[in-house]
């Protein structure tokens, strides 16, 4: 027989009363302990927590069973890391947690306080034991002691002890007792109340937290959670009736999930990536670039220019000298830029947009209530019914994103000033060779400079190259193939790819 402890016991004794007893001799006097034993002899393994005893989880498997002081142990010794769906929900709805042997995870289940689970032969025994009140006499004791002398003020913290001293002399075998609780407060006394009175609503808290609340409840990963989290973010933003306390768990549960599943890090193609296309009768190679996060009030155009001249430096002369070559640009860093991004605490859904967005087909592009309120605020209800929101330059939030983003202004101007600057950043030689500059966006080329046909641009378009990137450099021919050099850095390891 092996016995591990974690607690206050006599290892010995609680052998013997196993032997005489059994199981529900592990459990027993006042002091807490959690205790894991495994009786070959009998083919079982025994659990139990004595009292508030330390926690104590385990898990069924295929191999056997695990046994543990945390889940992370059993999660780390290779038990799925799946939810169970039935306790998170019951969490968010109730905020309950620790009351039942089930916990968050499917495939582990804790001991119960004052709990014997025994599993032999592949059944399992639970045995909650009767449970000891020493603790509630020992403190009612005390505070009859205190009170029978007459009305005595006594001050309780608001921490545990003081909490579950009172908790303890209103509860037990007799029932509730009335007790008389005095409370008073003075400057610079920290108590219970001054403490509370000092944080804001929790409704307050959650708006003051917006930007999260959003990133975490607009794209859900609680399988079925996407429309109770959005009428809940639409209600708490919109000045509506909510629970603020279920909203918080709901983000809490999504935090939570993350963690099981860290969301993989995109592979972004490197810039010297090429891309081929034809267009408009002739062969094309897109070169994508990456560039930082554009933000409201950058210098667009001097910023384009510098990335495509650093692009064109590392492909070399021979790049550009060739013939015409072009540069495209996405619409949602210009509309970035121009500020015409709308975080969804911003946007109000009615009722046509709330409709819409609930009936409307998949290909309408009206995936949530907040894209659906800006297209009809923008071309009416019986347009955006009829159309799907990237016809009207309207992208909704990505995911992890929590704005929706309107077509630029003045797109064509926008393309020109592009082809300011880079005459301006580039070599002479490359800038004689410029052809123009398109800004693209979901509805398809919003504006073009330069000698750059629209067409064009949005043939070059057609598979979206600009959906992870926000520049692309557009060159005439075909990239280099494997084995040949430029007049540049070699890629004689790389193969062009399609996008």
């Amino acid at each position: 027989m092996a016995l591990a402890l974690d607690g206050i016991a006599e290892v010995r004794a609680l052998a013997a009363e196993y032997a005489s007893r059994g199981a529900a001799g592990l459990v027993s006097g006042a002091e807490p302990y959690a205790l894991i034993l495994a009786d070959p002899a009998r083919g079982a393994l025994v659990l139990a927590r004595n009292g508030d005893g330390p926690p104590l989880y385990y898990a069924e498997t295929a191999g056997g069973v695990l046994a543990a002081s945390e889940p992370g142990a059993l999660l780390a010794a290779g038990v799925p890391a799946e939810p169970d769906e039935g306790m998170v929900a019951r969490f968010i709805a109730t905020g309950a947690c620790d009351d039942t042997a089930a916990t968050f995870y499917a495939g582990i289940r804790r001991v119960l306080p004052g709990e014997v689970v025994e599993i032999a032969g592949g059944t399992r025994t639970r045995k909650p034991v009767a449970a000891r009140d020493g603790a509630g006499r020992f403190a009612r004791s005390v505070l009859d002691a205190a009170i029978g002398r007459g009305r005595i003020g006594v001050r309780f913290g608001h921490g545990l002890a003081g909490a579950a001293a009172v908790g303890a002399a209103l509860t037990g075998p007799e029932g509730r007792r009335t007790l008389t609780v005095y409370s008073a407060s003075f400057p610079g006394l920290t108590t219970a109340h001054a403490t509370h009175s000092l944080l804001p609503p929790l409704r307050e808290v959650l708006v003051r937290m917006r930007g999260e609340l959003a990133g975490a409840l607009l794209d859900p990963l609680l399988p079925g959670a996407r429309r109770p989290s959005w009428d809940a973010l639409a209600a708490l933003f919109g000045g509506g009736q909510v629970e603020a306390g279920a909203v918080f768990r709901r983000y809490m549960v999504e935090r939570w999930l993350r963690t099981l599943s860290p969301a993989r890090p995109a592979r972004r193609p490197q810039r010297t990536f090429e891309a081929e296309a034809k267009a408009g009768g002739a062969q094309w190679t897109r070169v994508p670039l990456s560039t930082e996060v554009f933000s409201a009030g950058d210098k667009l155009p001097e910023k384009v220019a510098w990335y495509v001249s650093e692009c064109l430096a590392g492909l070399g002369r021979k790049a550009y000298r060739r013939a015409r070559w072009h540069v495209l640009l996405a619409a949602r860093p210009v509309a970035v830029v121009q500020g015409r991004v709308r975080p969804v605490w911003e946007i109000r859904p009615g009722a046509a947009a709330r409709a819409l967005h609930r009936w409307a087909r998949p290909a309408a592009g009206l995936h949530d209530p907040w894209t659906a309120q800006v297209v009809v605020e923008r071309v009416g209800p019986l347009r955006a019914a009829v159309g799907p929101a990237a016809v009207h330059g309207v992208r909704g939030p990505r995911p992890g994103g929590v704005a929706v983003v309107l077509p630029p202004e003045e797109p064509a101007r926008v393309a020109a000033d592009v082809l300011a600057a880079l005459r301006t950043a580039l070599p002479e030689e490359a800038y004689a060779t410029l052809g123009g500059c398109a800004v693209v966006g979901a509805a398809g080329v919003a504006g073009v400079a330069g000698e750059l046909d629209a067409a064009l641009a949005a043939e070059l378009c057609e598979d979206d190259p600009l959906a992870t990137h926000p520049i692309a450099v557009v060159l005439s021919g075909s990239p280099a193939r494997k084995g040949e050099r430029r007049n540049g850095p070699a890629r004689s390891s790389r193969t062009a790819g399609r996008k």
